[in-house]
């Protein structure tokens, strides 16, 4: 029991339905839910966000100060409260009020609990009191720095810095940007590579050895004694020999083999297909998730940073541009996409009044769901994601010539064109071997 009004006590539940619940603010007169002291949610809320941000000396940094325009803002005020009314998040607001210098990325990376700081972090980005970064790659560089630091020996240390900086983040530097961020699977690959490379010397180191001094059977030695992943340390020995850190030896790459895996029966694909047509009870992000990997082959990292001008709607129908050509989706797929694009809503406690383009809008503030977040949804539904991928590029790949295929898909040219001799497409050979006929 929380309130007695005069039809009798009621619990927390009932209370928020009944009529005495809701009376005139104090301050703005408008009729709602009071928050504390006779003042509604959106007048009490700059006092708890301000009191929280000021310093026990009366002092408003610079710091407190952006975040307190952000949190007062347009967004709703009953989910702040709400939100301030947890231990991490009051915590997270009374270290911000203790920093005197301007708000910046630097802070928000020693905050804790991170997974709570990211969300505020993203916040804070989305309305402009941060500047844009790529959160992927800086996880990454921050990664990086405490997997070196921990290396005993020095020169180990420098050079496998040296191997981060300039074969891995360098690259990555240059293909990141604000509208394309890294994906987390080529950072999870890199600091694949990276603890393999750790490991292969300080195995090394304990057999009494160097990578500058090793030998090739020392190379087949740390193949053979452990696992695949072992394998993960084949760029970082190729690009010691070629920078002379080492001398003839050769570490082989790992092979794929998912490539070629398909799913065991053929009708599988279109029972899937068939499934999240047609069943309801599925949820919307899921279904057009799904057919997008089914029908168009495409991998859940590109699906997840989808963005609304991808998709049109004219009235010769519903077209996503997933490569250079928009494709036209048939029915009842378009009022599928149509019905997203009208209803999209991400798990935001706090942050919806920020601009967010994204199809599949994630937890955080104008951030898109996670690839991983929307692959495991997929596979709680019985979606294999590579292995259905795999079976609907080798489907079309056997259908459309690769320029076609290239172009509809947002495939790489040689990448479709290797799809398609894996197929079985024999146009180009046949092309080729008309063309050099007498």
């Amino acid at each position: 029991m929380i309130a007695r009004p005069a039809d009798g006590p009621l619990c927390g539940t009932c209370w928020r339905r009944h009529p005495a619940a809701t009376r005139p603010c104090d301050r703005c007169g408008v009729i709602t839910r009071l928050h504390h002291f006779g003042l509604c949610a959106a007048c009490a809320r700059p006092e708890v966000v301000r009191n929280l941000l000021t310093t026990p000396e009366g002092h408003l940094h610079p710091a407190a100060n952006g975040v307190l325009d952000v949190l007062c803002g347009n967004d709703n005020p009953a989910a702040v409260l709400k939100w301030l009314q947890s231990a991490t998040a009051r915590t997270l607001l009374i270290t911000i009020a203790q920093h005197a210098k301007p708000l910046d990325h630097a802070l928000m990376d020693r905050l804790r609990p991170a997974k709570a700081a990211a969300k505020l972090r993203a916040l804070l980005v989305a309305h402009g009191a941060l500047p844009a970064r790529d959160e992927h790659l800086a996880m990454l560089e921050q990664w990086v720095g405490m997997a070196t630091a921990a290396i005993a020996d020095p020169i180990e240390r420098r050079l496998v810095h040296r191997f981060a900086i300039w074969h891995h983040l360098r690259r990555l530097r240059q293909a990141s940007s604000p509208q394309n961020p890294i994906g987390y699977g080529p950072i999870t690959v890199v600091r694949g590579e990276l603890s393999a490379t750790i490991a292969l010397l300080t195995w090394l180191r304990r057999r009494g050895t160097t990578i500058g001094a090793a030998n090739q059977s020392d190379i087949d030695d740390w193949l053979t004694s452990g696992p695949a992943g072992r394998r993960g340390a084949s760029a970082f020995v190729t690009w010691a020999v070629r920078r002379r850190h080492a001398i003839g030896i050769n570490l082989p790459a790992r092979t794929g083999t998912m490539r070629r895996q398909v799913l065991p029966h053929h009708d599988q694909r279109w029972q899937l297909t068939r499934t999240l047509l047609h069943d309801e009870d599925i949820h919307p992000v899921d279904r057009v998730a799904g057919l997008l990997v089914l029908l168009y082959a495409q991998p859940v990292t590109r699906i997840a940073t989808l963005t609304l001008d991808r998709i049109h709607t004219d009235a010769n129908g519903t077209h996503v541009r997933l490569g250079r050509s928009p494709i036209r989706l048939p029915p009842p797929l378009d009022s599928l996409v149509d019905k997203l694009v009208q209803r999209r809503s991400g798990h935001i406690a706090i942050g919806r009044s920020a601009p967010n383009s994204w199809l599949f809008p994630g937890a955080a503030p104008g951030r898109p769901l996670s690839a991983a977040r929307l692959n495991a949804r997929l596979q709680q539904h019985g979606i294999p994601v590579r292995l259905g991928r795999n079976t609907a590029l080798i489907d079309l790949a056997a259908q459309l010539p690769a320029a076609v295929l290239s172009q509809l898909l947002g495939l790489h040219l040689q990448t479709a064109t290797n799809w398609t001799v894996e197929a079985g497409n024999t146009r180009l050979r046949y092309a080729a071997a008309v063309a050099v006929q007498p």
